[in-house]
């Protein structure tokens, strides 16, 4: 099946450790080059060599990472060109449904599978939206198995609660969940306009980017919180494989540059923020919160970065929105630069040429493969090569079990508690 393929796959990229060595014999003295190193999952690369991360102690292949084990490892995620969803199996008590993207798992909350069918539709969204981060180019396979080896040996998990208030209900899976990241379906817009291609670019061309900017028809004007909160989930375990490069931290090379594009504008976490779309800093990024702190703050950042170089905010509205956080969502040299009225407003090409090189390498460095290089649009084609009409909406295949009809709830719920801003991050672990 599906899930025995991807991990086939793993096992025949990647080195691994032999059950019952020690970290220092099967990591140390094998010349191994970065990326195998950091394969093995007990090993630690620094000073340009490779080093046991667990001393003397068994090489399990699962150390250094998240504290958890693979999860819902019999279940096929994707089955005859769709997502495949599941009735849960016993200990996931939070779930409703699960499925496993490339062996990734995803947990969608019981409120949010028995809400109705637009509910579970924008679940096969979000799982899609995830697929594409993983497997950006389409074709078949992750375009950087390191890591995501890791985030399957380590018990990363997707959590889709309803509501904000409904994800308070997480928690209810096994031990093996190591790091957990939420994303909602009241924050989910299938179709929206933030990806190129849904408002009519070309989202493998930049030159098509700059027409479209106040493009709106065919497309859902609604932000979609889903590529931002995926990606969070795979920086943190880029910071955890790349420490010198992608740790949530300013003293990465991500977080030097994060700090740098700041100027003298602050940050909500000192109680000195000024908004760099008053023109009375000088800095592209400053954060409100006074809830995110540094890590916090590297991890939005690096998004911000990321989602900029992919064409994600190059609208008239995503820019106007972001503003008074992020002012470099204008992606290239060249292009007409948003918003318009604001002096710090830069392209991230010139406003922080680090952060551009770092998020730009997407194909070439160890590292960095695992940045997309086209933004979702939660449309993904698989093996699929061939020009092919997606649909505008997911399909959905339900599980086992799961309610057959539409059960319209006519209470409203809470959908959403954090108003301050529509950015934010929340990352657990176990």
């Amino acid at each position: 099946g599906f899930q025995l393929a991807v991990m086939a796959f793993l096992c025949a990229t990647l080195p691994s450790a032999v059950l019952g060595q020690s970290g220092e014999d099967a990591c140390e003295d094998q010349k191994f080059n970065e990326e195998q190193c950091l394969a093995v999952g007990c090993c630690e690369w620094d000073d340009a060599m490779c080093w046991s991360a667990v001393g003397t102690k068994d090489c399990t292949g699962g150390g250094g990472g998240g504290g958890g084990g693979p999860l819902l490892v019999d279940l096929e995620g994707w089955v005859d060109g769709k997502v495949k969803w599941h009735t849960p199996p016993s200990g996931w008590g939070s779930c409703g449904a699960v499925t496993t993207v490339y062996g990734v798992a995803i947990c969608v909350s019981k409120a949010a599978w028995k809400k109705n069918e637009t509910a579970r539709t924008k679940a096969t969204h979000i799982a899609q939206v995830f697929y594409q981060l993983i497997d950006n180019d389409a074709d078949g396979v992750p375009d950087d198995p390191v890591h995501l080896k890791h985030m399957v040996d380590n018990g990363y998990l997707l959590w889709v609660p309803l509501t904000d208030k409904d994800s308070k209900n997480s928690g209810n899976w096994p031990d093996e969940v190591g790091v957990d990241q939420m994303t909602g379906i009241f924050e989910a817009v299938p179709g929206t306009c933030d990806s190129p291609a849904n408002r009519g670019a070309d989202p493998k061309d930049r030159n098509t980017w700059a027409a479209v900017v106040e493009n709106t028809q065919g497309c859902d004007p609604e932000r979609d919180a889903t590529t931002e909160e995926i990606h969070h989930l795979m920086a943190t375990a880029a910071g955890e494989l790349w420490p010198d490069l992608w740790e949530a931290s300013f003293k990465s090379e991500a977080g030097k540059a994060i700090e740098l594009t700041n100027g003298n504008c602050g940050w909500g976490f000192k109680n000195n923020w000024i908004d760099p779309s008053s023109n009375k800093c000088q800095g592209q990024y400053a954060y409100n919160d006074k809830t995110c702190d540094e890590a916090c703050i590297v991890v939005e950042g690096i998004y911000w970065a990321s989602v900029s170089y992919i064409g994600g905010l190059y609208t008239k509205t995503g820019t106007d929105e972001a503003k008074s956080e992020w002012l470099m969502a204008t992606p290239n040299d060249g292009m007409t630069i948003y918003p318009k009225s604001v002096i710090n407003a830069k392209t991230l090409e010139t406003g922080s040429p680090a952060l551009y090189k770092l998020v730009s390498t997407t194909e070439t460095e160890s590292g960095h493969k695992w940045l997309p290089a086209i933004m979702p649009d939660g449309k993904y084609m698989g093996k699929q090569t061939a020009p092919v009409v997606a649909p505008v909406t997911a399909p959905v295949t339900a599980p086992v079990g799961a309610p057959s009809e539409d059960e319209e709830d006519e209470d409203e719920e809470d959908e959403g508690e954090c108003a301050d801003s529509p950015f934010r991050m929340k990352i657990g672990r176990n």
